[in-house]
């Protein structure tokens, strides 16, 4: 059975995954709608490939993030690094969120897009291993496994709940600013 301090940890990994991989993962989902705003004045498709190229920036980012954030936790402990790694998510999806568009700040704006997303890249992959690592490592050799299947589980539930959203979003009669919503719910997951 686990303790009260036991579960709490369990439920702020699975929290902190699950909103942290819906953000990582909305920006895919949103792509028809990004490529509109933040980039006019391509072709449909030259727009879609531009969006999906900053989504693949992140990506690149990842080994970065987990460079960053393992060394952090190994020198100043895996809490710090965990809340460090969310907090730059959090940070990062919320700013996307006020980001102004193509029509505000011209060129300025798919930059900005580009640096938010490698900053989602570092902090997500931070979050990831640093969430097993650190509920793992808190339950000491009690059910190693059945308390590291629950950061898989918290990103595949993040990714879903992301697409629920974003289908809610994207439904026809949705005012244009909607997609910032599921930005902006990062800084309620902030706190």
């Amino acid at each position: 059975m686990l303790d009260k301090n036991q579960v709490k940890v369990l439920w702020v990994v699975v929290l902190g995954t699950a909103l942290e991989w819906m953000e990582f993962s909305v920006f895919a989902y949103l792509t028809p709608v990004l490529s509109q705003l933040f980039f006019p004045e391509d072709i449909g498709w030259v727009a879609t490939l531009k969006v999906y190229s900053v989504w693949g920036v992140s990506y690149f980012a990842r080994p970065l993030g987990a460079l960053f954030f393992g060394l952090v936790g190994d020198f100043y402990g895996r809490k710090k690094a965990l809340l460090g790694s969310m907090l730059l998510m959090f940070l990062s999806s919320f700013l996307m969120g006020v980001l102004p568009t193509y029509e505000s700040i011209s060129w300025g704006a798919p930059v900005g897009l580009v640096i938010l997303r490698v900053l989602q890249g570092v902090a997500v992959s931070g979050e990831f291993n640093g969430a097993v690592i650190f509920s793992v490592e808190s339950f000491g050799q009690k059910r190693p496994y059945y308390i590291g299947m629950w950061t898989p589980f918290a990103a595949s539930l993040g990714m879903l709940v992301g697409s629920f959203f974003c289908s809610i979003i994207m439904l026809e009669g949705a005012p244009l600013w909607a997609w910032r919503l599921v930005f902006l719910v990062s800084a309620l997951g902030g706190l």
